[in-house]
């Protein structure tokens, strides 16, 4: 993904529409999706290379030169015949999001596309110690990516992360590392989340939500990012020292 944002001071409404009409002061440009993922490793130090998509346009050449100018290695992105770079333009007044405006096509690509990804997502197991996995439902994680990353990553003793999308319905059962929000996590234990408690040790429908999705889908280490009242970390017990 490709975030633009757009700067700017609203000193009056617009006479066609009760809208503030933007006077633009500057535009900005930052890496969005798995490629911001990518993009904090590299600032942490880490080697980092991307694995994806983007189209054959003007915001993908423009994201991938900003990837390679923090040495992030983007030969495994790939340019898709029939999806363009998913976009988020958000306009800015002030310290305010008046708006955003996403341009984006959630299209499966094509099978010699998504081929050629995996082979390269493969091939690069070998010289990797973790793999980290944004799904977002824009069509590129499979079934079959995910089945054959799991396969690959076990085999070499890589830790293989994913970052959940509920309405995206996949076989999630045994990773490394899971790291649902809390609506996520509600969804993908099926319950309903109902009451809220300020401590999230005291939330007993959250503790549920965990309890389940560490004993259904079994990943070694779960996460679950809270907003403003933090995270929550839950482990399987074959990973727990005894």
């Amino acid at each position: 993904m490709f975030d633009h944002f757009v700067w700017g001071r609203a000193t009056r409404i617009s006479p066609e529409a009760p809208i503030p009409v933007v006077d633009l002061a500057r535009e900005s440009f930052m890496p969005g999706g798995a490629a911001n993922v990518a993009y904090n490793v590299s600032s942490l130090g880490g080697e980092v290379s991307v694995f994806g998509k983007v189209g054959k346009d003007v915001a993908g050449v423009r994201l991938k030169k900003l990837l390679h100018k923090k040495a992030v290695n983007v030969q495994g992105l790939i340019a898709s015949q029939v999806c363009q770079t998913t976009v988020k333009m958000r306009i800015v007044c002030g310290h305010q999001q008046i708006v955003r405006l996403d341009r984006e096509t959630n299209t499966v690509p094509r099978a010699s596309e998504a081929g050629s990804l995996l082979l390269k997502l493969e091939a690069a197991l070998d010289r990797a110690d973790a793999v980290i996995v944004g799904d977002y439902g824009k069509g590129l994680v499979s079934q079959r990516m995910l089945d054959r990353l799991r396969r690959g990553c076990c085999k070499r003793g890589v830790w293989l992360s994913l970052d959940p999308k509920p309405s995206h319905a996949l076989d999630l059962r045994g990773l490394s590392f899971m790291t649902p929000n809390r609506r996520e996590a509600f969804l993908l234990a099926d319950l309903s989340d109902t009451t809220r408690h300020s401590d999230p040790m005291l939330d007993s429908q959250l503790l549920c939500a965990a309890t389940k999705l560490l004993e259904k889908l079994q990943p070694k280490v779960l996460l679950l990012t809270l907003g403003e009242l933090g995270m929550q970390y839950g482990a399987s017990m074959e990973t727990i020292p005894h």
